[in-house]
C-alpha cells in the first residue's frame, strides 16, 4: 500500500479518488485512484463527467449558418 494520500494530489483539475463511491452526476461507482472533483452540492463526481457536459454545451452552440450553409457556431461575419 503506497503512503500517498490520493486525496491531496492535485492532477490536473480535480484528484484522485482514494475511497469507493458514487458519482452525483452519472451514478456509476466512483473507485480509488479514478480523477473526480467535489461538486456545487458537497457531492463527488468523475472529472470527465464534467468534461463530457461541457462538450455537450459546446455543440449545443453549432448550428448551420444562413449565410454559408457550414455548421458553426454564430453567423459569418
Amino acid at each position: 500500500m503506497s503512503d500517498i494520500d490520493w486525496e491531496t494530489v492535485e492532477v490536473d483539475d480535480g484528484f484522485r479518488a482514494a475511497h469507493h463511491g458514487v458519482c452525483g452526476k452519472c451514478g456509476e461507482d466512483i473507485f480509488p485512484g479514478e480523477r473526480i472533483r467535489r461538486a456545487v452540492g458537497g457531492h463527488y463526481e468523475h472529472v470527465k463527467c464534467d468534461i463530457d457536459v461541457d462538450a455537450e454545451a459546446d455543440a449545443a452552440l453549432v448550428s448551420v449558418c444562413p449565410d454559408c450553409h457550414l455548421e458553426h457556431a454564430g453567423g459569418c461575419f
